[in-house]
This record gives C-alpha cells, sequence and structure tokens, in this order.
C-alpha cells in the first residue's frame, strides 16, 4: 500500500512538471511574442553582413576573384534579408490580425 501510494505521488510530480514545463513554454511564447523566431535569425544574418562588408572593405584595391565572390555572397544575403524581414512582418501582421478585427475600435 505504503509503495502504491508513493508511486501516485511521484507521478503526480511528474504530471506537475511536465505540465509547468508546458505553462512556461507558452508564456514565453506569449511574451516574446510572434518575433520569437526571426530575431535570431536576423541577428545572425546581419553580423555575416557586416563581416562579409569588412572583408570587402579591406579587398578595395585588390584585383582578387574572391572579392567578387563575397559580392555575390553580400547580394544573396541582403537579399535574403529583405525577405526574411517581409516573412516576419507578414506572419506578425497574421498574428495580431484577430486582436486587431476585434480591438480595433481601439486605436
Amino acid at each position: 500500500m505504503d509503495v502504491q501510494t508513493s508511486l501516485n505521488r511521484i507521478e503526480e510530480l511528474f504530471r506537475i512538471m511536465y505540465l509547468g514545463l508546458w505553462v512556461l513554454w507558452a508564456e514565453t511564447r506569449w511574451i516574446a511574442g510572434p518575433d520569437i523566431g526571426y530575431q535570431r535569425r536576423l541577428t545572425l544574418m546581419r553580423r555575416r553582413q557586416g563581416a562579409i562588408q569588412d572583408e570587402l572593405s579591406r579587398m578595395a584595391t585588390l584585383a582578387d576573384p574572391r572579392r567578387e565572390q563575397l559580392a555575390g555572397d553580400l547580394a544573396l544575403l541582403e537579399g535574403d534579408i529583405v525577405r526574411l524581414e517581409k516573412d516576419r512582418e507578414a506572419h506578425r501582421a497574421g498574428h495580431l490580425a484577430p486582436l486587431r478585427a476585434r480591438f480595433g475600435w481601439l486605436l
């Protein structure tokens, strides 16, 4: 009887911990908002963009094939940043559309 009671208590403890993790995840998503997936990627892409621009500025006087490759990489990266920012705005607008529809009279 005591073994069964302690097993039930342990099971209940694990259930509470599991539920607590779900609540923590949900509150983090609510606080961070829909931007949580985009901001880190944009930060990393902008850092890479800055590094490429620095390297290109150091190679400004050289006729190096690597310079042309870096310029192409920079153009692709800038296009990716623009696309990701557009996706982020669309996602943010989609996430907030029901709230705007419901509480638009407050704005």
